[in-house]
């Protein structure tokens, strides 16, 4: 059951049991909430001097982390942002080849008009977009034919996580929780 499908449930069911109490609500449906507006609403924090850590131990069964690459980048418009990258891979048997790849984007920004500018730039993909809700928080769920992703806001943070997938991609599901539940912090 979605979350929202429960949280209306519970309502209504709630409500049902307290009827006599005067529980009636006007309105039980949940007002649909856009994935990119949500996310440009999120409050902004500048981007530190430092580069955040990045998570490299203690990964899902399988996974070994890339070096991370932190640069200074420019977005298309001319903006500056802190971008660090970790590659995350899962070997396949015997041979060695790559049997999966999760890539983490982590941006931070000088500036909200600098992010938001970001987020126009990323949104211009046309992907399909939804909301996701995790145990230690709420996420911009993108996708499209063979790429599954996840986005949201953590402190001064845009982070990005996606794979390769038909579908829902269980990696990316795990990556994600493990940040949320971590999220970046600025390094030394």
């Amino acid at each position: 059951m979605s979350m929202r499908k429960l949280l209306r449930w519970s309502l209504v069911t709630t409500c049902a049991g307290l009827a006599l109490a005067g529980c009636q609500p006007s309105d039980t449906s949940t007002p649909a909430l856009d994935p990119v507006e949500w996310l440009r609403a999120l409050p902004f924090e500048p981007a530190p001097s430092e580069w955040p850590d990045v998570i490299t131990t203690d990964l899902p069964e399988g996974f070994e982390a890339e070096n991370p690459d932190s640069v200074m980048a420019e977005l298309p418009g001319g903006g500056q942002v802190q971008a660090t990258r970790v590659v995350y891979k899962r070997r396949a048997g015997g041979d060695g080849s790559i049997q999966e790849h999760i890539e983490v984007n982590i941006w931070a920004h000088p500036s909200l008009a600098d992010r938001s500018a970001h987020l126009d730039y990323f949104v211009a993909d046309e992907y399909q977009w939804s909301m996701e809700q995790y145990a230690d928080g709420q996420v911009a769920r993108y996708q499209e034919d063979d790429l599954d992703g996840r986005v949201w806001v953590a402190g001064p943070y845009l982070i990005v996580i996606f794979g390769r997938a038909e579908g829902r991609s269980a990696s990316v599901d795990a990556f994600t929780e493990m940040y949320l539940a971590h999220p970046p912090s600025p390094g030394t």
